[in-house]
C-alpha cells in the first residue's frame, strides 16, 4: 500500500483500518493522522516493561504504525501464550481463556498438560456463534478424562453483567450499535463469574481491543489470585501503553513483558506476571 501511495504522490494516509466506521473491530491502525500523540503516556508505558526484548518490541510496533514496516520476524515466538522464556513462570493450571474462538488455545492446553492433574481446568470463553460451534465440536472429540477438565460459554466478557450486541463476522466479534436485539449475548465479569472459585492462575483475552474493559471487571479476581495475564495489545494503539499502566496501577508487583508471535503485525501480547515466580 505504501508503494501505491507514494506513487500516486499521497504524503499524508493511512490504512483504511484506521477508519473505525469501515474497520471498527481492528481499532486504530497508523499514527500519521495523529497530531496529539500522548507522548508522555508513551513513555512511561515503555518504562514499566520488563526487558529488553519487551522494549524493542515495543518500538517494532510503534515503527510499524509509522512506516507499516510488516516484517516482525526478529522479534516472533511462535508458540502464542506460551513463549519460550516465560512459560516456566506462569501457572497454567486454571486458564481461563477469553476470546477461545475454535480451541486453537485449548488444543495447545491439551497437548502441553495431558494427563491432567486434577485441579487443572480450562474455562473458554467465546461469543462468536460460528467459533463457538467450532470450539464445542473440538472439546466434545476429547476424551472424558480431558473433556471433564475443560468448561465453555458462549458469551463475551468485559466491564458489566447483562447483554450486549454483538457485531462482526469471520471469527471476528465485538460490541456492536444494540440496534439488532436479535443478536444479543450475555457478557459478565470475570469478578462475577468467579467470584467462588479459589483458584484463577491465568487469564488470556484477545477480543478485538476491548480487553481494558476485561481488566477493570477483573480486579478482584486478580487481586485474590494474582493471576498471570496474557492480553493482546495490537488491537488497538494505545492499548500498547494503557494496557501495562493499567496493570502496574493495581500496584501489585508484577514484572510486565511483551512478546510477538507472528512473523507479521499480528498476536502482540502483554504478559503480566507477579514478581516471586522465578525472578
Amino acid at each position: 500500500m505504501s508503494v501505491e501511495c507514494t506513487a500516486h504522490n499521497a504524503a499524508n494516509w493511512v490504512l483504511p483500518a484506521a477508519i473505525h466506521d469501515f474497520c471498527p473491530m481492528v481499532g486504530e491502525i497508523g499514527l500519521l493522522h495523529h497530531t496529539d500523540l500522548p507522548y508522555e503516556d508513551m513513555a512511561y508505558g515503555y518504562s514499566l516493561l520488563a526487558d529488553d526484548k519487551s522494549r524493542e518490541i515495543f518500538l517494532a510496533f510503534l515503527k510499524y504504525h509509522y512506516t507499516f514496516d510488516n516484517d516482525f520476524t526478529g522479534y516472533c515466538d511462535p508458540t502464542l501464550y506460551f513463549p519460550d522464556d516465560l512459560s516456566s513462570l506462569i501457572d497454567y493450571s486454571n486458564f481461563v481463556d477469553v476470546g477461545a474462538f475454535t480451541g486453537d488455545t485449548c488444543m495447545d492446553w491439551v497437548n502441553k498438560f495431558t494427563p491432567l492433574d486434577e485441579e487443572y481446568h480450562y474455562y473458554a470463553f467465546e461469543p462468536d456463534k460460528e467459533s463457538y460451534l467450532l470450539l464445542s465440536e473440538y472439546i466434545d472429540s476429547l476424551p472424558e478424562c480431558v473433556h471433564a477438565h475443560i468448561t465453555s460459554h458462549r458469551m463475551a466478557i468485559g466491564s458489566v453483567d447483562g447483554f450486549i450486541e454483538l457485531s462482526g463476522s469471520d471469527g471476528s466479534s465485538f460490541i456492536g450499535s444494540r440496534t439488532n436485539t436479535s443478536n444479543q449475548i450475555p457478557i459478565g465479569k470475570i469478578d462475577s463469574l468467579f467470584a467462588d472459585k479459589k483458584k484463577v492462575t491465568i487469564i488470556k483475552a484477545d477480543i478485538e481491543g476491548a480487553e481494558i474493559q476485561l481488566l477493570e471487571g477483573a480486579v478482584e479476581t486478580i487481586r485474590r489470585c494474582r493471576s498471570v495475564l496474557a492480553l493482546s495489545v495490537y488491537h488497538r494503539v494505545s492499548d500498547l501503553w494503557q494496557i501495562p499502566t493499567r496493570i502496574h496501577d493495581l500496584k501489585l508487583n508484577y514484572s510486565i513483558y511483551l512478546r510477538h508471535h507472528q512473523n507479521v503485525f499480528s498476536d502482540t501480547v502483554c504478559y503480566a506476571i507477579p514478581r516471586g515466580k522465578g525472578d
